[in-house]
């Protein structure tokens, strides 16, 4: 019995390294911030409407314990002038519709949490709320929508931290299933 105990913690402690290891190889973890600006366009440049973008995003992966990393979105998307209903941001989360929540001014923040049960296999979960308004007033008294959801990680390829896997979400109105290849906040 003290053997397979003992074979039990080994077992644990290279499974626990070797996490860390393909934590460390696979450049799960860390953090980046990106912002785009877009200057008005209109009839300089052919175009039929005059406005401006600004988009401002980050994105932050962190270690919880050997086996867990947790990660979280923060981005902002605002329009300024007379934009055309297809350039308008939207919230963006797993389990909402595209463009179903639309606005000038969008705020989205979404939190995700994955455990790798064995070297190659993990499970996800995931929440999120966002706003979308015509105004950045607006926003304090938007609609607050919310996401939550679940799914599972294959580590594809090792030598790049490659996943694929499923997701199953929930928005305020209906079910989704996603296919996910790579990260789902690209």
């Amino acid at each position: 019995m003290a053997e397979l105990t003992e074979i039990r913690e080994q077992v644990r402690e290279r499974y626990a390294e070797a996490a860390v290891r393909a934590t460390a190889e696979g450049g799960c973890c860390g953090s980046a911030a990106t912002s785009s600006c877009a200057p008005e366009v209109g009839e300089v440049f052919g175009g039929d409407y005059d406005y401006r973008e600004l988009h401002a995003k980050a994105v932050g992966y962190w270690p919880v314990l050997p086996t867990v990393v947790a990660g979280l979105r923060a981005d902002g998307q605002f329009v300024a002038g007379d934009a055309p209903f297809y350039a308008l941001p939207f919230v963006q989360l797993r389990g909402i519709p595209a463009m179903r929540y639309q606005g000038t001014d969008v705020l989205t923040l979404e939190t995700e949490e994955r455990w790798m049960v064995t070297p190659r296999w993990g499970l996800v979960g995931f929440a999120g709320i966002g706003k979308a308004a015509d105004g950045f007033e607006a926003l304090r008294d938007a609609e607050t929508v919310w996401n939550a959801g679940g799914g599972f990680r294959y580590l594809t390829a090792r030598e790049f931290g490659l996943q694929m896997g499923v997701d199953v979400a929930r928005g305020p109105e209906q079910w989704a299933i996603y296919v996910v290849f790579g990260n789902s906040w690209n």
